[in-house]
């Protein structure tokens, strides 16, 4: 019986080896922020398309970077630069419901990406900055949500 626990947990080494280790194929998961690199947003302070070829699968989503090292840094610490509230509009979520963001629409406070869906809503999310978000959070605990990566 312990051969049978050993054999299990190589087997189980393996393919959890082989996962990280595979290149996302198109249309595997869907792709997290639009194909933007979710680093890029933090380390550069802008929004910046990502390369499928330089991508990795986290929480059933492909996400792309612009470069190895920008994956590298997502791989080290995903919960770092994924973007609030799975992905959905902060500005939506502050009003208690959830919304698609636009990814190239964008406020990062406290080294926390949020999304929104248009330029007019980073603008009045920005106006009172921490009430927003401390509504946003709030409410996000008590939405009925679907991760919008």
């Amino acid at each position: 019986m312990k051969n049978i626990y050993i054999a299990f947990f190589a087997l189980f080494q393996v393919a959890s080896l082989s996962f990280a280790g595979a290149k996302a194929q198109p249309n595997d998961h869907p792709t997290a922020l639009s194909g933007y690199d979710a680093v890029s947003y933090l380390a550069e302070m802008k929004a910046k398309k990502g390369d499928m070829d330089i991508s990795v699968k986290w929480m059933n989503a492909t996400w792309q970077f612009s470069s190895e090292a920008n994956k590298k840094a997502f791989l080290e610490n995903p919960e770092k630069y994924a973007p609030a509230y799975g992905g959905s509009c902060a500005h939506a979520v502050r009003n208690g419901k959830t919304e698609a963001a636009n990814p190239a629409c964008f406020v990062i406070e406290a080294e926390r990406l949020f999304l929104l869906a248009s330029t007019k809503q980073v603008e009045a999310f920005k106006k009172d900055l921490k009430a927003n978000i401390e509504k946003a959070d709030k409410n996000w605990l008590s939405l009925d949500y679907e991760l919008k990566y």
